[in-house]
């Protein structure tokens, strides 16, 4: 939203314009925001942190400011370690999430977030429903959708979700490297 207003700064437009631009960009907001469900596999909440071990190193992940791209509402997912920041430009559109790949300004489907094996979109493909996984202090998180993400290269990355929470866990071929730390 920062970013957005800072453009209509940058426009020119006159006062009465400005503000039924600002008021328009709200309400679309406030639709996007709240109109996201609690029961959602990604429940998108601005501000909302979650942390996780990302390969054995603390990660702060969370949702932090939005955007429009080509007409698309797209949120910003950072990735917060000691050691860098990575952001992510997440759209969610028909229970599938794309990625905004800033290189070739192109839209991409990751893949697809409805309880149904073997549903289909981007590189990832619903693999299990009503999955179990266990943390390493003991919780166990039920009703799992977990989801497995092919690259170019061969590798398969498994993404583990549940409702309410968004992603529990991540594993690249068969190493866990990412596990919600509650």
């Amino acid at each position: 939203m920062r970013n957005t207003v800072n453009m209509i700064e940058k426009m020119g437009f006159n006062k009465n314009i400005k503000f039924k631009i600002l008021t328009l960009m709200i309400f679309i907001q406030f639709i996007n925001i709240y109109g996201q469900s609690k029961d959602s596999y990604l429940p998108i909440e601005l501000g909302e942190e979650l942390k996780y071990k990302w390969t054995g190193k603390e990660s702060i992940n969370s949702f932090i400011d939005s955007l429009f791209i080509d007409n698309k509402l797209y949120y910003m997912y950072s990735q917060k370690t000691e050691l860098n920041n990575i952001i992510t430009m997440i759209h969610m559109s028909n229970d599938t999430i794309y990625t905004y790949n800033e290189y070739y300004k192109k839209h991409q489907p990751k893949c697809v977030l409805i309880p149904k094996v073997g549903a289909k979109a981007g590189k990832g493909k619903i693999v299990k429903i009503n999955h179990s996984l266990k943390t390493k202090k003991g919780k166990i998180y039920n009703n799992l959708l977990v989801v497995e993400i092919k690259s170019d290269v061969g590798q398969i990355l498994t993404e583990y979700y549940k409702k309410g929470i968004g992603l529990i866990a991540k594993k690249l071929d068969s190493r866990m490297i990412l596990i919600i730390d509650e």
